[in-house]
């Protein structure tokens, strides 16, 4: 049966007449007999208005593209077995309505589907919509050139309008500015009317044309929110442990039971953590342990397992992630930091581990924080040498191996002559090796400053030294002043660990011995109690070479023999030139016999 509600009728003589032809099929079928009392109901029913089935659902006021051609009105039949004759019914805003007439599909609104009213315009100057559509939509446009009064405004809110041909109105919706370009405003709950709490800005782009509305909830709906997905830490490294967080919500109408979250990479499923269930509109935070070896760029796939779910598209979240390669894996290996007139600045990398290193997008950084970013795509061969720079003259200086590349870095940093520092991040930004040079020693001009052994710590100035070799560098090859052995750590020991200082003749003393990676510390060397107090000072700001040995008798400052008890010796190396402090503590136990 098919409604005609542009005509002269109201609603409620429609439906009059719908109960009096049914009434009157039902006369004839019973051979002409029929009771009073029907026909004095079917009359009684004739004031009685029809509800409402023809609705506005959505409203595209402020396209993506063209506004002359890409604005649209959506319709929806929300009968579920009556077709709507929608011919000559009126449409626009509270300025102006036109007829309503076909482009695609006739003009009757089959139950429970969709019509979208479109530009005049549309199919002559636009394709936005096309994949958008599904096929059964009816298409209409209006009697006029534009959509209301030249179109829809997208600076100030306008009333939407459907009337019938005689002006009643059947659908008024008041839109409301200030959506992103590109969303329109759709109705929550279609069967509910049109005040403002019953609309909200699409969360699709273009719209959900002739489609259930993107806002529109479903009865068994979980989702995984995309603004909530983060890592712990922030830059996770390869081999470390790091967490996913999430976020899952019930966004349906009706309770979710216990359900599972996968998250798989390069074709592996990483972990499955159970979801407990969800009442409507409940959350719950996630945090997913994983653990991955391989260094380099991935995709971490979060998907929310549940069948039942009738909006599986907000299941599945790709997280793009950069697992940092480990800290030294790649060292700053030598440095031309104050070259000679004319010729550029360098820095040497070196491979130290067994597999190729990938450099394109690796940072290299100074003190004052300016960054430059390798453009090119090149493999760093296990053990092997890359030369940094922000000139190619390079090779006009200096005889090069032929596999080692010279990568020019646009920006690349200008390292001060007499200190700075040098900081190189993989292309995750995760710090990788870093190394400072301060004024007095390894500045020479000329003079490139070279690493003695790639093993050895970058923070180290004893790790470091000037070249010597007759070129005063060695780019590409291996330093002048390498030593095979890495430079030894600040260490200290005392021997015996137990000692009695009692007259007896046995283990009268401790001997006291430390190494310092370099000559040039001064040392301090302080005796504590367990209660924290300082009872001697064996060294205060001496000047020390790489080794020394001293001797403890267990008396304080003013020759006083100490109580027994633990004793903790504090060590403190400083090289004033290059900035740097070394720590050490050791113990020893001081006893009585008895």
């Amino acid at each position: 049966m098919i409604q005609n509600l542009y005509s002269q009728l109201t609603p409620a003589k429609i439906t009059g007449m719908l109960l009096v032809r049914r009434c009157d099929r039902a006369k004839q079928e019973k051979g002409g007999s029929m009771k009073i009392h029907t026909i004095f109901l079917a009359f009684l029913l004739l004031a009685e208005p029809l509800p409402a089935q023809i609705i506005i659902s959505e409203v595209m006021f402020d396209p993506l593209f063209d506004e002359n051609s890409d604005e649209f009105i959506e319709l929806y039949n929300l009968s579920p077995q009556d077709s709507v004759e929608l011919a000559g019914l009126l449409i626009g805003d509270q300025n102006s309505v036109e007829p309503i007439v076909a482009l695609r599909g006739g003009t009757i609104l089959p139950p429970l589907h969709y019509a979208v009213v479109l530009d005049r315009d549309y199919e002559l100057r636009s394709t936005t919509y096309d994949s958008l559509l599904p096929a059964q939509t009816i298409l209409l446009t209006v009697d006029d050139a534009t959509l209301g009064s030249r179109g829809l405004s997208n600076s100030k809110a306008e009333t939407v309008l459907l009337l019938t041909a005689t002006g009643d109105t059947l659908a008024a919706y008041r839109y409301s500015t200030g959506n992103a370009h590109g969303f329109s405003d759709e109705k929550i709950e279609p069967g509910a009317g049109d005040e403002p709490q019953n609309w909200r800005d699409s969360i699709v782009l273009h719209g959900t044309p002739g489609k259930r509305n993107s806002v529109t909830p479903f009865q068994q709906d979980l989702a995984l929110s995309v603004d909530t997905l983060a890592l712990r830490p922030e830059y996770p490294r390869a081999g470390q442990e790091f967490s996913v967080r999430l976020r899952v919500e019930n966004a349906g109408r009706e309770p979710s039971p216990q359900t599972e979250v996968r998250l798989s990479a390069r074709g592996s499923v990483l972990a499955a953590q159970p979801v407990r269930p969800l009442a409507a509109g409940e959350e719950r935070l996630l945090l997913v342990p994983l653990r991955l070896e391989q260094p380099g760029a991935v995709q971490i796939r979060a998907e929310l397992i549940w069948p039942e779910d009738e909006q599986p598209d907000n299941n599945q979240l790709v997280l793009p992630l950069f697992l940092g390669w480990p800290e030294y894996s790649v060292v700053i290996n030598e440095i031309m930091h104050s070259p000679s007139s004319g010729q550029p600045e360098w820095v040497e990398l070196y491979n130290r581990t067994d597999q190729p290193v990938p450099l394109s997008g690796w940072q290299l950084q100074d003190s004052g924080a300016r960054r430059a970013i390798a453009q090119e795509v090149y493999d760093l061969a296990p053990r092997g040498f890359a030369l940094l720079t922000a000139d190619s003259t390079l090779e006009d200086f200096f005889s090069l191996p032929g596999e080692v590349p010279v990568m020019v870095l646009p920006g690349f940093p200008a390292l001060n002559n007499s200190s700075d520092a040098v900081v190189l991040r993989d292309a995750g930004g995760a710090r990788i090796d870093s190394m400072r040079y301060a004024p007095g020693r390894n500045t020479e001009p000329g003079l490139s400053l070279e690493r003695r052994n790639p093993d050895g710590p970058s923070t180290d100035a004893g790790n470091w030294g000037n070249a010597v070799n007759a070129q005063g560098a060695t780019p590409g090859r291996r330093n002048s002043i390498y030593s095979v052995t890495p430079p030894e750590q600040i260490s200290l020991r005392v021997i015996p660990e137990l000692f009695s200082p009692d007259g007896d003749g046995i283990d009268e003393h401790v001997s006291i011995e430390y190494t310092l990676p370099g000559p040039e510390y001064r040392v301090r060397l302080f005796i504590y109690d367990m209660r924290g107090r300082k009872v001697h000072e064996m060294l205060n700001n001496a000047a020390s070479g790489t080794r020394r040995s001293l001797r403890w008798d267990g008396r304080d400052a003013q020759g006083r023999l100490l109580p027994a008890g633990i004793y903790v010796l504090y060590l403190e190396a400083i090289d004033a030139r290059a900035g740097t402090l070394n720590k050490a503590t050791a113990t020893t136990v001081l006893a009585r016999r008895p």
